[in-house]
C-alpha cells in the first residue's frame, strides 16, 4: 500500500493534518485558559492525548 503513495501526496496529506491539528490546539488553547487543579483531571488527559497524536501523524 505505502508505494501507491508519491511524496507529493504524503506530503500534501501531512501538511493538511498539521493545519487541522494547529487549529484544534488553538481552540483547545482558548477554551483552557489556565487549568485549576480541581480540572486537571479531564483537562490532562485531552492534552496528553494530543500530544502523543502529533508524532503519530508525522511518522
Amino acid at each position: 500500500m505505502e508505494r501507491l503513495w508519491s511524496t507529493e501526496m504524503k506530503t500534501a496529506v501531512l501538511y493538511q493534518i498539521d493545519k487541522c491539528l494547529l487549529q484544534i490546539s488553538r481552540v483547545f488553547l482558548r477554551s483552557q485558559p489556565t487549568p485549576s487543579p480541581s480540572q486537571e483531571g479531564k483537562s490532562g488527559v485531552r492534552s496528553h492525548l494530543g500530544i502523543a497524536l502529533i508524532p503519530f501523524f508525522r511518522a
